[in-house]
């Protein structure tokens, strides 16, 4: 905590290694503390704080690497006047290294979807294409940005629109099973009539939430 003039007023013993505080420093300005963190301008974010009674939030990083969500929020005394500030940090390092585990499990995600051999569809619990790979907008001929955010039955102008398919794929969904080497025939208005091998497997994601990977195993041409 610091006074309004910006002298620390008193600190936990948690805010010792990270503000690289001693007892001695009770009384001295803030300003001339250096705190073994670097990404916003202590001082400067204090006296915002307390001349607009706002709290504020900035993400700072230690020498180590890990991360923080630095909040400062003004002191009211108990008349109810400004008396300072309380500064607070909080170790967000876990948080930061599962986002980017997920971003590089994204990626990869992303990367694998392309090669596969197979047209292969990702779908939300809605139905919605969360994306489509490479193989899936050659074959059916369509752009990614045609694909991902739209309902499956509304690809190519509704060329999905299968009601068979989509009465399987809610199943998939309600009932948690798996769609096993089930044969489509369709007509597509862009490429024809297919005679399709599909296979669909559910993805669980979190309560109440999942996704569906839809693989077309084998496409065939439909003669006359």
């Amino acid at each position: 905590m610091v006074s309004v003039d910006l002298r620390v007023r008193r600190f936990t013993p948690a805010a010792e290694k990270v503000f690289n505080l001693i007892a001695a420093d009770v009384g001295r300005p803030i300003g001339h503390i250096r705190p073994d963190f670097v990404g916003g301008d202590l001082v400067g974010i204090i006296r915002e704080v307390i001349d607009t009674i706002e709290v504020r939030e900035r993400e700072v990083t230690d020498a180590a690497g890990n991360a923080y969500t630095l909040r400062v929020r003004p002191y009211k005394s108990l008349d109810n006047r400004i008396d300072g500030a309380v500064i607070a940090l909080f170790d967000i390092s876990a948080l930061r290294m599962h986002e980017a585990r997920l971003t590089v499990a994204q990626e990869m995600g992303t990367m694998l979807m392309d090669v596969v051999a197979k047209p292969l569809l990702l779908l939300d619990r809605k139905l919605k294409v969360i994306r489509a790979n490479a193989k899936f907008c050659d074959t059916f001929n369509v752009r990614p940005s045609d694909t991902e955010g739209r309902f499956v039955y509304d690809l190519g102008n509704g060329q999905w629109n299968i009601p068979a398919l989509r009465r399987l794929l809610e199943e998939v969904l309600s009932e948690q099973q798996n769609l096993d080497d089930y044969e489509v025939t369709h007509e597509f208005p862009s490429i024809g009539a297919k005679r399709m091998l599909l296979t669909g497997r559910r993805i669980e994601a979190g309560r109440n939430e999942g996704v569906i990977v839809l693989i077309i195993k084998e496409i065939h041409e439909v003669g006359p």
